[in-house]
């Protein structure tokens, strides 16, 4: 097991890869741990954890979002069960199907992070010229998984957001995705979400195709 802050992040998978990267940059991510074998009667801190999946070579070529499990609110007793579901998710017939589909495959891993109590989510396509984003009451999930239909807001790189979603902090959201993409300088796909105080960045990954959002 290796704190998701460690330095020797380099043969984990690049969830964990560039949430390491950012939280040194001085983003606000929750601490973590990556799993590369699914242990057993691990000792984590936090009293609600997220179990998600980290497959090591999964990118913006070799995508399999919504395909493995992600386990929120996960107690300490319930942590065992949680990583043999996420684990045995990198085996199952869809990951199977799709791995045909797609002609490339990703070696296990696992991401334990602290849980956050999402009020509010949004998945966005961060362009030079664009922001594209879908935003939501609750967890990330439900948009990656399509299970709910979000609110689309288009932002166009040279404008402000006034007054718009005040509640939870829109214009901070625009912000932080001009930086990430002021660092990274190529589009991507950033997943974050809002606790009421705080966004939240969970998942940024490149985007390889280069059709812009209208």
């Amino acid at each position: 097991m290796k704190n998701l802050f460690d330095n020797d992040l380099l043969n984990v998978g690049s969830k964990a890869l560039q949430l390491n990267f950012l939280e040194k940059e001085g983003f606000n991510v929750k601490p973590g741990f990556v799993l590369t074998s699914p242990e057993k009667d691990i000792e984590i801190p936090f009293t609600k954890s997220i179990v998600r999946s980290n497959g090591l070579g999964e990118d913006g070529n070799c995508s399999y979002s919504g395909i493995f499990e992600s386990i929120p609110n996960v107690s300490k007793d319930e942590m065992n069960n949680s990583i043999d579901i996420v684990w045995n998710s990198f085996s199952s017939k869809k990951y199977e199907v799709y791995k045909k589909i797609k002609k490339c495959e990703v070696i296990p891993g696992i991401l334990i992070q602290e849980m956050i109590d999402s009020k509010y989510s949004a998945v966005a396509h961060i362009f030079e010229d664009k922001l594209y984003i879908e935003h939501i009451d609750g967890f990330c999930s439900q948009i990656v998984s399509g299970k709910c239909l979000p609110v689309a807001t288009t932002v166009e790189n040279n404008t402000e957001v006034h007054n718009y979603k005040n509640e939870v902090k829109f214009d901070e959201l625009v912000m932080i995705l001009r930086q990430i993409y002021s660092l990274y300088k190529r589009p991507q796909e950033v997943e974050m979400t809002f606790d009421g105080n705080v966004w939240w960045i969970l998942q940024t990954k490149d985007i390889k195709w280069q059709k812009k959002i209208t």
